[in-house]
């Protein structure tokens, strides 16, 4: 709990499982992309995503305390193999 709350890594809710942060900026949202055939997870630093969350939320009279991003498909390696 203590490594999870200063930032240190991420559960990813899918995998019931963590990672380690791979960002300098311990307080983001995380974004990750889970290939589905080799397992390889990416956690990627892409800001608009959560802007776009966060201005839908406040939209709709929302307000957001949490934001996990997980994205499952194939990656450019996997698919290379399966090509």
């Amino acid at each position: 709990d203590f490594l999870e709350k200063q930032g240190f890594i991420h559960r990813l809710e899918s995998l019931n499982a963590y990672i380690v942060c791979q960002h300098e900026n311990a307080h983001h949202s995380p974004k990750f992309l889970i290939c589905e055939n080799c397992g390889g997870i990416d956690e990627v630093d892409d800001e608009a995503i959560v802007a776009n969350i966060e201005n839908s939320a406040t939209k709709h009279n929302f307000q957001v305390r949490h934001i996990v991003i997980e994205i499952n498909g194939i990656c450019q390696k996997c698919q290379a193999a399966l090509a």
